[in-house]
């Protein structure tokens, strides 16, 4: 079933626990799956190496489009980190939602989070690394967009610009805190691969020049190429993270109960990409895994938008929201339970994104940036 619902503008936020879920929710269902949503930072299609490109291993993204289904025309709400955060945390398009759909702005309340609808519902909710932001949800919010949050536990990684939280430990933290037996939803924001790059950390891992493979639009020099390498070398280091929690969910029996969403936010961080409505700036690496649930070893073309993601999450979940004024996005559910490959929906042919001042439309295989 495709839903096509939005969140009603409440006039202010209940006030939300500031651990995993909130002791007023009712009871969880035993039916109601595990939601885990894994989102790096400035990562373009294709740098996975289950789309087949040499620069970048990432062995935890291909076993999630392995065992599930791996996307090829997924396209991030906007070109920017807090503007498609906060789409994909409402289910609204970025001009839909004031000032989160800015960037490094604030977050107003009145916009309900996807985590607000699941832990009324009894889901314990929470997040690592980078939620919503960068921004100043603490505004008109007790706690960040994307849940309570789970940062403390460390790791000295001795690289330059590669984050010290451990993302997997604070996911185990969360998951040890929670009631057994309730179901969760927790949002993995990896801060790799943003910028700054350690300088040669690629080729000092091995990787080689003539694996790089620069983007038409850049120059073709070796030091772009290192450049390229060293930004590969952080998406792997985020990828050894989600290999770690998703080998934790299967050794509590969890994985296969658990919807898992792997994307990134907007597109790499190198001119004509981040920032940009242009291909790079928006069009992201997208797999999901649900093995109770989903056929997986499979390929998809349809055109898919961040704010389907949340309609998604929402429909597989059963959270219930209000038919007025109706949410834009149109959920995959029945994509992704129907086993189908290549085109699967004919109709899902458009998806839109935006930054700022900037818009842009994907009709099929053409893109329209507009100023």
């Amino acid at each position: 079933m495709v839903l096509r619902r939005d969140f009603l503008r409440v006039a202010g936020a209940a006030v939300l626990a500031a651990g995993c879920g909130s002791e007023d929710a009712p009871p969880p269902s035993p039916k109601r799956p595990n939601i885990l949503f894994v989102i790096s930072d400035d990562q373009s299609y294709p740098h996975a190496s289950a789309y087949g490109y040499p620069a970048t291993q990432t062995p935890a993204f291909d076993r999630v489009a392995r065992e599930g289904v791996l996307f090829h025309n997924a396209f991030a709400a906007s070109p920017g980190c807090s503007p498609c955060r906060a789409a994909m945390l409402t289910g609204m398009h970025t001009w839909m939602i004031e000032q989160a759909g800015t960037h490094a702005s604030s977050f107003p309340a009145k916009y309900v989070t996807y985590p607000d609808r699941l832990e009324q519902i009894g889901y314990a909710v929470g997040y690592t690394g980078k939620g919503w932001g960068p921004g100043r949800w603490q505004d008109e919010r007790p706690r960040n967009p994307a849940g309570a949050e789970f940062n403390e536990i460390k790791t000295d990684t001795g690289i330059e610009g590669i984050s010290s939280t451990d993302y997997a430990a604070n996911f185990e933290d969360f998951l040890s805190k929670k009631p057994e037996g309730q179901p969760f939803c927790f949002w993995v924001g990896g801060h790799e691969p943003h910028r700054i790059f350690k300088k040669g950390l690629g080729q000092s891992l091995g990787k080689k020049l003539e694996d790089a493979d620069p983007p038409p639009f850049l120059p073709d020099y070796p030091e772009v190429r290192s450049d390229i390498l060293d930004y590969a070398a952080e998406i792997e280091h985020f990828d050894g993270h989600l290999g770690r929690i998703l080998d934790n969910l299967e050794q509590r029996g969890d994985l296969d109960h658990t919807l898992v969403i792997v994307t990134s936010d907007n597109g790499m961080a190198f001119p004509r990409a981040k920032a940009n409505c242009y291909e790079y700036g928006a069009h992201m690496p997208l797999a999901i895994r649900w093995a109770s649930k989903v056929p997986g070893g499979r390929e998809v073309q349809d055109l898919v938008g961040f704010v389907d993601l949340t309609a998604t999450i929402l429909e597989a979940a059963g959270a219930e929201v209000p038919e007025t004024p109706g949410l834009p996005g149109h959920s995959i559910y029945g994509l992704l339970t129907g086993g189908g490959t290549g085109l699967v929906e004919p109709d899902r042919d458009g998806v839109y994104f935006a930054r700022e001042r900037h818009s842009s439309s994907r009709y099929q295989n053409w893109t329209y940036p507009q100023r």
